[in-house]
């Protein structure tokens, strides 16, 4: 089960979308049972971060009844997963017709029109049920919903080329493998002077400073907020002493306030944009400082020497993994035209971040070039480095 934004709905999605009146209810005990859930960015709300355990606690119940506000007026989705059942009511329904064929249909008013453009396209190109479930290259069923026709196309054009390649030329094969398309679909994708689709992704890398990790630091608030108010009302102590002895045991990163570097990718944003010629996706990347795992113990070799797993280049190469590894989860299906990048860093991280411009530099050689290998992606056509925003570079390292 999840709680979504309708521009972030994926084709899979629309089956299991839960109707706002049975879904207030199920989100409200969603919510309770999931304390890490990030609520501020559902509202589209920068976090925030030092509030006081009371403060913190009256901020989150509030968010909590703005939240299923929302998923009442339709601008928040609860969708339910393959492993949670059925919803009670579901707005999107596959409806069986008298000789076998099938329709998709909406069963509610005044939906979201990001719904209704995703179920317009899967009857479009006579997408069924198996196929949104379908694992693989052949599934469709991850592909935005408000974007499907276009992403489709693009899919289908990949899989031809692919299929072109692998059969020395000859196409003969293809149509016995695709998935079904209407009849003006297929005289749209014969057309040879159709222009090439453009993609092009803007990219935020945040790399965090020496015992700086915003997840930890959030894990930290949120257990004062049930830990230590239940013995403030107890008498056992006072809140800041709680919060104090919590700090000491979690660790230096779990202590520590936010940095500007983990404000900024809050505000960074994320979207997907159509255009008349392509598509335009806009994503973060944050790596947690030098010395921290998320939701683990320090490392002292780490915060002291900068190297290890915990280290300024180990930082870089996670965020190589991480940026190959959402670029292959969104399956553009097509060659990638440009990457614009925006690096933000402070301290060893903005070292780091430096050193995350050198790799960039280094093209298809670099450790972002094999991270695009691993994933199997054509390394893009054009790369570029906008902006650098650093903080107080400082290296150290000890070696």
């Amino acid at each position: 089960m999840k709680i979504i934004q309708p521009q972030d709905l994926q084709a899979a999605d629309l089956p299991g979308l839960e109707s706002p009146f049975f879904a207030l209810e199920k989100a409200r005990g969603f919510i309770q049972n999931d304390p890490n859930l990030n609520l501020e960015r559902l509202l589209g709300r920068p976090a925030t971060y030092g509030l006081g355990a009371r403060a913190f606690k009256e901020q989150r119940n509030t968010h909590i009844e703005n939240v299923l506000r929302e998923i009442r007026d339709g601008r928040l989705l609860l969708v339910f997963d393959s492993i949670d059942g059925a919803p009670s009511s579901p707005v999107v329904r596959w409806r069986e017709g008298e000789r076998g064929e099938g329709r998709w249909q909406v069963t509610e008013a005044g939906v979201d029109p990001e719904i209704i453009a995703g179920v317009n396209a899967l009857n479009q190109h006579v997408i069924t049920p198996g196929d949104l479930s379908a694992q693989g290259s052949m599934g469709v069923g991850s592909l935005p919903s408000g974007y499907f026709a276009m992403e489709y196309r693009l899919k289908q054009r990949e899989q031809a080329l692919r299929q072109d390649v692998q059969s020395g030329g000859a196409a003969s094969s293809f149509s016995n493998n695709v998935l079904p398309v209407s009849a003006s679909t297929k005289t749209t994708e014969s057309s040879t002077t159709e222009a090439p689709t453009e993609i092009h992704l803007e990219i935020g890398i945040f790399t965090d400073g020496t015992l700086n990790n915003a997840e930890n630091s959030r894990e930290l608030e949120e257990r004062v907020a049930t830990e230590c108010v239940e013995a403030f009302e107890r008498g056992d102590m006072s809140l800041e002493e709680c919060e104090y002895r919590l700090s000491l045991a979690m660790g230096g990163s779990y202590g520590n306030a936010p940095s500007n570097v983990a404000k900024l990718r809050d505000l960074y944003g994320t979207s997907v944009k159509a255009r008349h010629n392509g598509s335009h996706h806009r994503f973060w990347v944050y790596t947690p400082g030098i010395g921290t795992k998320t939701g683990q113990a320090d490392s002292l070799v780490g915060s002291v020497s900068g190297m290890g797993e915990t280290g300024i280049v180990s930082q870089t190469e996670r965020a190589c993994k991480e940026i190959a590894l959402q670029i292959g989860s969104r399956e553009l299906g097509s060659t990638i035209t440009s990457v614009t990048f925006d690096l933000f860093g402070f301290s060893r991280g903005a070292a780091a971040a430096r050193h995350m411009a050198y790799e960039i530099t280094r093209g298809a050689g670099g450790a972002l070039g094999r991270a695009f290998i691993k994933e199997r992606l054509a390394w893009p056509e054009s790369i570029s480095i906008r902006f650098v925003g650093l903080f107080d570079t400082v290296a150290a390292v000890i070696n």
